[in-house]
């Protein structure tokens, strides 16, 4: 299971339609959202960035209220990789 992205989902009062905006900025269908936040499909490298990019343009229509989704919190690619943020910090 994608815990950060359902919670992220759940937790930042994301309406539907706003999901549906997520999906078709990233390319996907809102069904395969659900999948992604269930855990039935794992994300991919390019879905976390896509997924990344249309969070980050959802952020901007709610002024910043919605945080953006980092892809290194949706795939566990992105999250090894030594340029993502955290790996970073960690290797400083």
């Amino acid at each position: 299971m994608n815990s950060a992205f359902k919670h992220w989902l759940k937790t930042h009062q994301i309406t539907s339609a706003e999901k549906r905006q997520l999906a078709n900025a990233a390319g996907y269908s809102l069904q395969m959202l659900y999948l992604y936040a269930n855990g039935h499909r794992r994300v991919t490298v390019q879905a976390a960035a896509r997924l990344e990019q249309a969070s980050l343009a959802l952020s901007r229509v709610r002024a910043g209220a919605v945080p953006v989704l980092a892809r290194g919190d949706l795939c566990g690619v992105c999250a090894a990789c030594p340029h993502h943020p955290a790996r970073r910090e960690v290797a400083a």
